[in-house]
């Protein structure tokens, strides 16, 4: 029994099956300060969470916005909206 083109089955090529995952912690950390930034929750909501679901493009720019779980509270919705929206551009996604 062999396997080929998995981990330690030989009959794969060279570096085929070790590609380094890109590591996405630095840039991720950026993002997170930008956006926080510009978050400015209404008053008597800041304790509020809210989950929002964006989506970039390889060089940075805002594709899609949207409200992943609401807060419960259209203000402090629209708000963490405008913090992704007024953080964008991003800076574009690192090699891999």
């Amino acid at each position: 029994y062999e396997q080929y083109g998995s981990p330690g089955g030989g009959g794969g090529r060279d570096g085929v099956d070790a590609v380094a995952a890109p590591d996405y912690g630095a840039y991720m950390a950026e993002l997170q300060r930008r956006i926080k930034r510009n978050w400015h929750p209404p008053q008597a909501q800041e304790d509020k969470r809210v989950v929002v679901n964006f989506s970039i493009d390889r060089g940075g720019r805002l594709l899609g916005l949207s409200i992943g779980k609401s807060s419960g509270y259209p203000e402090a919705d629209q708000a963490a909206m405008a913090a992704v929206k007024l953080s964008a551009p991003f800076r574009s996604l690192p090699p891999g």
